[in-house]
């Protein structure tokens, strides 16, 4: 995920490497599309964050190592939520 710093996580989520016994598959979890977004909360595979603003939080620190500024948070917010959509009639 190119993280920054090091994220110390406690539960034990099945990763690609559950399925295919690969090291380099360690880690790897499938990614989600940012379609819809705004309306597919909780985030991350293990459900750690409630709200996308936490999620946009979280990911700025861990990925970027430095914490964004409340307005970023609220342009990013904007920006992920034009992003919401029609439910594909095959997803319904």
């Amino acid at each position: 995920m190119g993280m920054i710093k090091p994220h110390m996580h406690t539960n034990n989520y099945p990763d690609l490497y559950s399925v295919t016994q690969k090291d380099y598959h360690k880690n790897v979890f499938k990614v989600p599309t940012l379609r819809n977004i705004a309306l597919s909360a909780p985030y991350f595979h293990d459900a750690s964050a409630k709200t996308l603003k936490e999620a946009i939080t979280m990911m700025s620190n861990l990925n970027l190592g430095y914490t964004i500024s409340e307005q970023k948070i609220k342009d990013l917010l904007a920006f992920l939520q034009t992003l919401t959509g029609e439910t594909p009639v095959i997803l319904n």
